[in-house]
């Protein structure tokens, strides 16, 4: 597990230090927990991809707790975005470029894209949001037809399959309708279940906490 590297000593393999650092802050207190990872990530929008081993533990370890310590904030943070601003803005905030990828017919979703620092830890923790409920990701998005919508890029001689291209540049190309046609149907649906998930959770947690206080004055 540690290895010597002249004096010091080091961990043999990255995930033996993410996991020791999980194990440490899973024992803050739950204010200063949030701060340090709420702040960290924050600074570093890539933290949540690049330290997997570290959060996966948290989230394995403590469930409950990393919701309310990460997920909650950043799910407020968005939804004072969702709530002040229009969607069709989010989005192109949201999304730097979209590029529809030739793919098999096996594959539903040909779409890919890059995600701006701005959203980039919603977007993260939005799959951890999911994931901790044990929901599959087609029982929330809208069904759409991919291949008839592609179709109508095809016709157009601007556009290229497997390129990207931002939002400008699909306005250009007079494709800006279908293309926050498919993103809408791909993201609002996501943005409206994290920000309904949040009421729940956080009703379903003052409720444990009202039902453990009438316990105690009845002691």
């Amino acid at each position: 597990m540690l290895i010597r590297d002249g004096l010091k000593y080091k961990y043999s393999h990255r995930t033996f230090q993410e996991y020791f650092c999980a194990v440490y802050v899973a024992q803050l207190e739950d204010k200063i927990q949030s701060k340090f990872l709420v702040s960290w990530m924050e600074e570093n929008p890539n933290a949540r991809k690049f330290s997997n081993t570290f959060f996966e533990c948290l989230m394995n370890n403590q469930k409950n707790r990393y919701l309310l310590n990460v997920a909650i904030p950043f799910v407020e943070l968005y939804e004072e975005q969702f709530n002040n601003n229009s969607f069709e803005n989010i989005v192109e905030r949201m999304f730097i470029s979209l590029r529809i990828s030739s793919m098999p017919e096996d594959k539903e979703e040909p779409l890919t894209f890059t995600i701006s620092d701005e959203f980039r830890n919603i977007f993260n923790i939005h799959f951890d949001i999911i994931k901790s409920i044990g929901m599959q990701l087609k029982d929330i998005d809208d069904p759409i037809d991919y291949t008839e919508i592609i179709s109508e890029f095809k016709l157009n001689q601007k556009f290229k399959m497997n390129t990207s291209y931002t939002f400008e540049e699909y306005k250009e190309m007079g494709e800006y309708h279908n293309m926050m046609k498919l993103i809408k149907a791909w993201w609002y649906p996501r943005s409206k279940f994290i920000l309904s998930w949040k009421n729940e959770f956080l009703e379903s947690k003052n409720t444990k906490k009202r039902k453990f206080n009438s316990i105690l004055s009845d002691l």
